[in-house]
């Protein structure tokens, strides 16, 4: 926008043209009448934009809630907490994520309460969430911990459902941080959307129903504490899922539609900031934490974390989890790969108290983070029909990034081959690892099989579905295209 402006004119993109339209803004905007060519993206219809009967000017000593109030009339509601342009689809998936985080919000509060034995054990903070955090790391990646400690076991807390209210105004802010989190999202994106964040959420759901499922339990486990034991303590503990699911939720906020290895390419900021490292899954949750450390929701973190130890825990489990779905980072899954062969298949565990609580931690740091990467791929575990949807998803949004310049290669090129190559390099070896951690039932043999009829499917009708989809997909951009040209 600064290569290709004018002097004393402000220029904006078609996807800011599009939300100032959609907000009733379009006397604001001109169109320019020439195309501009960005470096990546080809040509481009940008616009002028000018605010009528703006009067207000800045000075220098205005306060920032001052000039934040004043811009609020600038911004799309959906931007300001509310729902104009968000979809009636999406609306429905923001009442579906907001009812499952609230159930575990109120897990959180009841378990809480059974196991604070008295006041002087544990004192409300009163503080805002700036005060608990200390800036130790330069990026987020640096921030991730090969063991997370899991709390102990409390009898109070084990075998029951028991729920507690929340705060209405904690209730009220949860829906509006959901709802904030959605209207980041790009629904243009063919894959990398609301709707794939709410699949990734329904997944670990059901991953995390599985652990606390009574076939799970092995016959050796007859009491409460030995299955808490043998499972992790992941079940029982409200934070833990609740943070599992919140990774899930922003876990692609802001994505791009494009793969870290482009915006590296592309020489993007963004990749510049995060070193070339799991840029999107960076930014996605600094961008999510700097929404939840917003004033607006104060009582929403009072109810997830009041304590520095609730807080440490939870930002650590979202963490670990967010990054963990940057599967292709090889440093990552060196790391991932060495801890898996320690926790997993050492033939020489010590039978030292410190040493075993510290292997016990490090298998329940590694099922969470399973949890997260099989959730984010469940659709190559699902039935055909759900795997070819989100292949199809996810090919439209690579063809359209090749389409606007911003990927070397037609992903038809490589389609067919790199499917199977997914399958047999990184699906079918973590449905495997599923099986392994020996907590999930039979939902790991279901994600296995499941996993191995599609990859069997995949390689007798790849070449042909691949073939359509190259034509929706052109047919797709057509029609874009036209629709683009004709909207003024």
């Amino acid at each position: 926008m600064e290569s290709t402006g004018e002097p004393d004119k402000i220029q904006v993109s078609q996807q800011t043209a599009d939300l100032l339209i959609a907000a009733g803004k379009q006397s604001w905007l001109t169109p320019r009448e020439e195309f501009v060519s960005a470096k990546g993206k080809g040509q481009l219809q940008t616009y002028w934009l000018e605010k009528r009967n703006r009067n207000k000017s800045y000075k220098s000593n205005s306060t920032f809630s001052d000039i934040s109030t004043d811009l609020g009339e600038w911004l799309p509601s959906s931007f300001r907490g509310g729902t104009a342009m968000l979809s009636p689809k999406i609306l429905r998936l923001i009442d579906w994520n907001v009812s499952i985080l609230q159930a575990l919000l109120e897990e959180i509060v009841a378990h809480r309460h059974a196991t604070l034995e008295s006041s002087s054990e544990r004192s409300r903070s009163g503080r805002k969430m700036g005060e608990f955090i200390t800036k130790e790391h330069k990026c987020v990646r640096d921030e991730v911990v090969e063991v997370i400690s899991m709390p102990d076991y409390c009898s109070n807390t084990i075998g029951t459902k028991n729920k507690a209210s929340i705060d209405p105004r904690a209730a009220k802010q949860l829906r509006d941080y959901v709802t904030r989190i959605a209207s980041f999202y790009h629904a243009d994106n063919g894959f990398h959307n609301f709707e794939h964040a709410s699949h990734v959420i329904m997944s670990t759901v059901k991953l995390l129903q599985r652990i606390g499922s009574t076939d799970v339990k092995k016959k050796d486990c007859e009491t409460e504490q030995d299955h808490y034991n043998y499972t992790f303590g992941i079940s029982s503990d409200p934070l833990t899922k609740f943070a599992i699911v919140f990774a899930a939720l922003i876990h692609d906020v802001d994505h791009q539609g494009v793969p870290n290895a482009q915006l590296s390419k592309e020489k993007d900021p963004m990749a510049e900031i995060y070193d070339n490292k799991s840029v999107l899954e960076q930014h996605s949750l600094d961008l999510a934490w700097s929404l939840l450390e917003e004033s607006s929701f104060s009582e929403l973190r009072e109810c997830i974390f009041p304590t520095q130890e609730e807080y440490k825990r939870f930002r650590q489990l979202s963490i670990n989890c967010v990054i963990a779905t940057d599967i292709f980072d090889k440093e990552m899954k060196s790391f991932r790969d060495s801890r898996w062969e320690k926790a997993f298949k050492s033939k020489f565990i010590s039978k030292e108290r410190t040493t075993a609580l510290d292997d016990w931690n490090r298998k329940a740091t590694i099922t969470i983070e399973c949890i997260i990467q099989a959730s984010d791929v469940s659709h190559t575990m699902q039935h055909w029909h759900v795997y070819q949807k989100w292949n199809k998803c996810l090919f439209n949004e690579m063809y359209t990034a090749y389409e606007n310049g911003r990927s070397d290669k037609n992903p038809a090129m490589f389609w067919y081959e790199g499917e199977l190559w997914f399958f047999d390099n990184y699906i079918i070896p973590l449905a495997t690892k599923l099986r392994e951690c020996e907590v999930f039932g039979v939902s790991c043999d279901e994600f296995l099989n499941f996993a191995n009829e599609n990859r069997k499917e995949w390689a007798v009708k790849g070449q042909e579905i691949v073939a359509q989809m190259v034509q929706d997909a052109q047919d797709k951009v057509r029609k874009d295209s036209t629709t683009k040209s004709t909207k003024f």
